[in-house]
């Protein structure tokens, strides 16, 4: 089995986006690999810059060209969140002119090879794709009932408060004794290393990305 060594780019909007998105691509990147019929070793990287004063464009062309020069980074995924019901705002108004821009710029020392990931609204409504591990890991015994979670997570508009309204619920139902301060940083991380992909992937935004990121490594998969 040939071994194939790759350096893989992230980009992120914010600090928790980092937390959470790093490890799901990471998970979603095992599992495209797992069918390849090489060995591949990859590095996940969080690429991250000054982003004072630059347009979108402008900081996705800084971001290309340190993971260029400092990673040796042959593929960026660059986050947008979508602020909207469907990607196709983020991804004319800012992905685009983005790889435009790049591919503009004649040289070589930076990575032109793009691969979008776009949360429909927020990156905290692919949070919710798990109400299972959200509740577990909230720490409840409160139903999805009377939670309130929503079936389809791409339909709520403001995900991000939706989530403080349920860690909310949750300290409100227990005894003082029993309350531990809990605030939405808190699970980040936590929910990203353990979503299942598979269940990532019923979600229309996700399964694009998905889908966009086995297209780039199909050739490294046969």
């Amino acid at each position: 089995m040939k071994y194939t060594q790759m350096f893989i780019g992230f980009f992120g909007e914010g600090t928790t986006d980092y937390r959470f998105l790093m490890p799901v691509i990471e998970n979603s990147l095992k599992m495209i690999f797992e069918k390849s019929n090489f060995d591949i070793d990859f590095n996940l990287i969080e690429i991250h810059i000054s982003k004072s004063g630059l347009s979108f464009p402008e900081q996705v062309a800084e971001a290309a060209k340190k993971a260029h020069n400092d990673y040796g980074v042959s593929l960026l995924i660059i986050h947008a969140d979508a602020d909207s019901e469907t990607h196709e705002r983020a991804l004319s108004e800012r992905i685009e002119p983005a790889i435009n821009y790049i591919n503009s710029i004649q040289t070589y020392e930076l990575c032109k090879e793009i691969v979008p990931i776009i949360p429909v609204h927020e990156t905290e409504a692919w949070m919710l794709a798990d109400t299972d591990l959200i509740r577990r890991k909230i720490g409840t015994v409160l139903s999805v009932a009377e939670l309130r979670l929503p079936n389809n997570p791409e339909r709520v508009s403001r995900p991000k408060e939706l989530l403080q309204r349920i860690i909310e619920q949750v300290q409100a139902s227990r005894s003082k004794r029993r309350r531990r301060e809990m605030t939405i940083s808190d699970l980040y991380q936590p929910i990203g290393s353990e979503l299942d992909v598979k269940l990532l992937k019923r979600l229309t935004s996700f399964s694009q990305f998905y889908s966009n990121l086995e297209q780039y490594f199909k050739p490294f998969i046969f």
